[in-house]
């Protein structure tokens, strides 16, 4: 029996009776382009894999009566579809013993042919390297009606393998990384991308003869490590048309420019920005004013150019007064967002319900980025999953014609993120298809026989996270608010079944254990809790053994230099490993403390984002100072800090006190070393500084942080800033610190 493919689609499909035969031949144009020989050529090959047969590619000159599927702008496809066709939209009909396969010239064509192979042939490209070709060499096609437009014109999951080879074209993205030649269609390049204000006028090249040019804070011109520009200041706007006109000019393809915000804060707070502000109830006020005309000067030369720009941060509320040209788009960015919940029902996400809804009466287009990972840690559950579908519907009602989903380009072990990819890219292209049809469509042909298991284990994550109460956001750090020892115990055993459904199958027994990788690492990251309260027994030494190097083995296989730059995850590849045989001494602050009213966080547990990957400014080495012997040491100030997560449970009235554990190789100097603090995602608080004069000692002392109450997202961060190769700093360790009775 023939299995059965089902997809949902918008598009007309008629089924009237069954081909006896199938088409001969593949007819393309006599004139035909590169896009329609290379959908030709795809056509051929998936079809002579699936019956077995060789069909022969001909110009439309010597089809000669033989049936055919017709590809392209041939003169049948003229003549059945004589309108202009919409951006990427395809076609599929039926015509005598042909089937005319056309559609958008850029694209669509080829869509056009992947629409026919996949739902009325079975082919399945699941993964860049993992596609499924049914033999059937009785295939029949239904006869066929179907015209479809894709309602978001600029479809783009950002995950790594989303962009491998001509995998994206197969999942019909077409966004600016997608890297694809023309005759996969190739993309739709935005110069700049995005936060542009740096990248057109840099601060290291103008501020020293324009400071007026750059955003005024606390009534000083100066480059801060978050800036922007004067938007008011005329003199600066000429000098940003001349550079993008050069930029255009350097770039003849591309359709679109990014005229945008520098990404953090710092917008000007001059008397005449804040004024515009004033006017327009919202800091986007002097933005829109600006970029409006910027591109009304970029609009006399380039009358087809998009101007693109955020509605990010500071900027996400509409203006009240003045409207976005007609040739700038908005792009919408959520990251405030509780992503564990749809925007629309979210109570969270309200204030972004608002600003999409005012930005959609205001602006002639609207793009939006919306975030589907956890850049806070990328190996942990996910709890997002279930929300797809809803939040891409929602952005469309209020306009969307594109949308930018942010995922994880930095390693491919992000949880479950090849089924993330496939569900996520089908949704775009088609927003009205199911989506637990299409999830159990990737678990079942992905994981095989595990699937079903698999699909178990999420439905139990789902109602684990909306049970807790919690929210989750693209920078969230605390899945032991949600997740805990007990929960990942239980969901143990779906794994276990999973394992068992595809046990003598190498290949699937590797997947299922990759996608466990998130629940080990989820466990792992609580181990230093564990301990503190006698609770590493729950599971046995092996079996922790086990779990630490199932995460370093993957970690080895899947991270690469930009993992460790950019997210903070620089030594996954031996952190549980090491932490699992340190033999650290007791914290010195500790001594007389209970056991269960410290956890000790050890140098190997720290995360370091913003590192050079070729020149890393932080490395652990050994020393015998240190409590275990070991040491994070530290030769540059990193950008974005060390930072170590609470990794404890959350208790009302609770309060915990950070303990770092430092020194510092230096000539004696009357110098800040470096400072620390919290923060919760939001703000930065209880700073604390420590100068250079007060760590001038090979033996380590102790930075004693302000105590601050408990709560679900809070982490300690360090930021070295005297540390240079000259004068290290070096971390032993980071002690929390319990404080009962507050």
């Amino acid at each position: 029996m023939k299995k059965k493919f089902m997809f949902l689609a918008t598009a007309v499909c008629l089924t009237v009776q069954l081909y006896a035969l199938m088409p001969e031949c593949i007819v393309i144009p006599e004139s035909a382009t590169a896009l329609e020989r290379n959908a030709a050529g795809e056509l051929a090959g998936h079809l002579q894999k699936i019956t077995g047969k060789k069909f022969v590619i001909l110009p439309e000159s010597q089809q000669n009566g033989k049936s055919a599927f017709l590809i392209g702008a041939t003169a049948a496809a003229k003549a059945e579809f004589p309108d202009k066709f919409a951006p990427d939209a395809i076609a599929l009909r039926t015509k005598g013993n042909d089937i005319i396969i056309t559609g958008d010239s850029r694209r669509g064509v080829l869509y056009a042919v992947y629409t026919l192979l996949e739902k009325y042939a079975g082919v399945r490209w699941y993964t860049s390297d993992v596609t499924v070709i049914p033999e059937n060499p009785a295939l029949d096609l239904p006869n066929l009606d179907e015209v479809y437009a894709p309602v978001l014109k600029i479809r783009e999951v950002h995950f790594t393998d989303a962009y491998k080879g001509v995998f994206p074209a197969r999942l019909k993205s077409n966004g600016h990384f997608v890297k694809l030649p023309q005759e996969f269609g190739g993309n739709e390049k935005i110069i700049g991308f995005c936060h542009t204000f740096g990248q057109i006028l840099p601060a290291a090249r103008y501020f020293k003869d324009h400071p007026e040019w750059y955003s005024m804070q606390k009534g000083k011109r100066a480059v801060p490590r978050w800036h922007q520009l004067c938007l008011t200041n005329s003199e600066m706007r000429r000098e940003f048309v001349k550079v993008c006109l050069q930029m255009i000019a350097k770039n003849p393809d591309a359709k679109v420019i990014s005229v945008s915000q520098n990404d953090g804060l710092g917008r000007c707070e001059c008397p005449e920005c804040l004024a515009v502000e004033k006017k327009e109830g919202s800091p986007a006020g002097p933005v829109i004013r600006f970029v409006n005309a910027v591109a009304a000067e970029i609009g006399k030369v380039h009358p087809d150019m998009l101007i693109d720009t955020l509605a990010y941060s500071y900027t996400r509320p509409a203006p009240r007064k003045t409207k976005p040209a007609p040739n700038v788009s908005i792009r919408y960015c959520d990251i405030e967002a509780d992503f564990g919940h749809s925007i629309e029902s979210g109570k969270v996400s309200a204030p972004i319900r608002r600003d999409v809804k005012s930005w959609s009466k205001i602006a002639n287009q609207m793009l939006v980025w919306h975030y589907v990972s956890n850049f806070g840690n990328q190996l942990t559950p996910h709890p997002t999953f279930l929300t797809y579908k809803e939040d891409i519907n929602f952005y469309i009602r209020n306009h969307a014609v594109g949308m930018f989903l942010e995922g994880d380009t930095h390693t491919d072990l992000m949880d479950f993120s090849q089924m993330r990819v496939w569900v996520l890219a089908h949704l775009l292209w088609d927003p009205s298809q199911d989506q637990e049809a299409l999830m159990m469509d990737f678990l079942n042909g992905y994981y095989g026989d595990a699937g079903k298991h698999l699909r178990e284990y999420l439905q139990f994550i789902h109602d684990t996270f909306r049970k807790s109460g919690k929210t989750v956001s693209c920078f969230t750090k605390k899945s032991i608010q949600w997740l805990s020892i007990e929960k990942i115990i239980e969901a143990e055993k779906f794994f276990d079944a999973a394992l068992q459904a595809v046990e003598g199958d190498e290949t699937l027994t590797e997947r299922v254990k990759r996608s466990r990788i998130s629940l080990y690492n989820a466990a792992l990251l609580q181990y230093p809790y564990l301990q503190s309260i006698n609770k590493t027994g729950v599971f046995t030494p092996e079996k922790w053994s086990y779990m630490a190097n199932e995460v370093s083995r993957f970690a080895q296989k899947y991270f690469f230099n930009r993992t460790k730059a950019v997210i903070g995850i620089w030594n996954y590849e031996t952190r549980f490993p090491d932490m699992l045989a340190s033999t650290a001494s007791t914290p010195q602050k500790c001594l007389d403390l209970p056991r269960d009213e410290y956890v000790d966080y050890q140098e190997m547990m720290f995360c370091v984002a913003g590192q050079n990957a070729k020149n890393p400014q932080i490395t652990i080495v050994d020393d015998p100072n240190a409590s275990n012997g070991k040491a994070a040491k530290i030769t540059g100030p990193c950008p974005w800090w060390i930072q170590q997560q609470f990794h404890v449970p959350v208790k009302k009235g609770e309060k915990w006190q950070a303990v770092i554990s430092l020194r510092m190789d230096s000539p004696l100097q009357e110098k800040v070393a470096l400072y620390a603090g919290y923060h919760d995602g939001k703000k930065e608080f209880g700073h604390a500084r420590i100068s250079v004069r007060s760590i001038r000692t090979h033996k380590y002392l102790d930075l004693v942080m302000p105590e601050v109450p408990a709560a679900d997202n809070v982490y300690v961060f360090i930021n070295p800033v005297a540390a240079t190769a000259k004068t290290p700093i070096f971390i032993d360790r980071i002690t929390l610190i319990r404080k009962k009775g507050n």
